[in-house]
């Protein structure tokens, strides 16, 4: 799953002793082709994962995410755009606005491959 399919979690990673739960937002695509459908890609992304969280539906299918914090991750494998990086700051904002967190995985930029703690077995699709 990535970001071209909007209607789904990609995935999520947490540890038994994290307080936090992170919602992975998986982005391999390119800054420099089509930047406003990929801008439109990410909003509509954020929007599914707020609404999982708000009906409900994330905690169904992740009991363990109750007890957590939750953390939306976009780890992209491009570094941002300008604009990417104003709409970014602009939703971090909000998102912390509802009480929960937007966080930039910078450290995937630029790599071919999923690494390999997204390999690992705490880390699942939803």
């Amino acid at each position: 799953m990535t970001i071209e399919q909007t209607d789904v979690i990609d995935f999520w990673a947490t540890k038994d002793d994290s307080p936090e739960i992170s919602l992975i937002i998986a982005d391999h695509l390119p800054w420099d082709v089509d930047e406003a459908e990929h801008l439109w890609m990410l909003q509509a992304k954020i929007n599914k994962y707020l609404a999982a969280i708000g009906s409900g539906e994330l905690y169904e299918k992740v009991p363990k995410a109750l007890d957590k914090r939750i953390v939306i991750t976009l780890a992209p494998k491009y570094l941002l755009s300008k604009n990417a990086q104003y709409f970014v700051d602009r939703v971090q904002g909000l998102i912390r606005s509802y009480g929960f967190d937007f966080r930039v995985d910078d450290k995937l930029s630029d790599r071919n491959e999923m690494p390999d703690e997204l390999k690992q077995s705490n880390v699942k699709p939803v």
